[in-house]
């Protein structure tokens, strides 16, 4: 998954895994914001998105 995401390409945090009934394998990369589905192989890969907050308590 080296070279996939676009936040640190090279350095991939896999976090969570589930697998279908197909055998296909979703894997979020939370530290890098990205998803990615397997079947022996990468299927596709995308960017979890982004979201501009605003006017939020954050203390």
């Amino acid at each position: 998954m080296i070279g996939l995401a676009e936040i640190a390409p090279e350095d991939p945090e896999p976090e969570f895994v589930d697998i279908d009934d197909e055998g296909k394998t979703v894997i979020t990369m939370h530290e890098n914001n990205h998803i990615v589905v397997v079947s022996r192989e990468v299927i596709s890969d995308f960017s979890a998105g982004s979201v501009d907050l605003q006017g939020i308590d954050a203390t």
